[in-house]
């Protein structure tokens, strides 16, 4: 009866030893996951509070910066166009006034009308 009783306790006494082994792996496991998960939630925190924002406003600077170009280009786009098409020597008095204009300076005209037309309403 000791001898079977003793083969019991062993088999405890291990079953024991095993669960308490496996139990301290578990929260060591657990508590590994927590600090991953801690530190996780802190970046992507960082993330969202300073760097998302910090990038926004770098966004909404750039395209600000891209507007002001925009507008600058469109208003030296119809400087030209007064100066070159419009002014005294212009090709459109030319064509308006005189029949003697080229094929190369109509096309020339032409495509600046058209560049200026499209560079003003890619600005609307």
């Amino acid at each position: 009866c000791d001898m079977v009783m003793a083969e019991e306790r062993a088999a405890r006494a291990k079953a024991t030893s095993n669960f308490a082994f496996g139990s301290k792996r578990r929260l060591e496991s657990v508590a590994q996951f927590q600090k991953w998960h801690d530190e996780k939630t802190r970046d992507l925190k960082r993330l969202r509070d300073v760097d998302l924002v910090k990038t926004h406003a770098e966004l909404e600077e750039v395209e600000n910066d891209l507007m002001v170009a925009k507008v600058a280009l469109a208003k030296n786009w119809v400087k030209v166009v007064k100066e070159d098409v419009l002014g005294a020597d212009s090709p459109l008095l030319e064509v308006v006034g005189n029949d003697s204009m080229s094929v190369n300076d109509l096309s020339s005209f032409i495509l600046s009308l058209c560049a200026l037309s499209a560079e003003l309403s890619s600005g609307n």
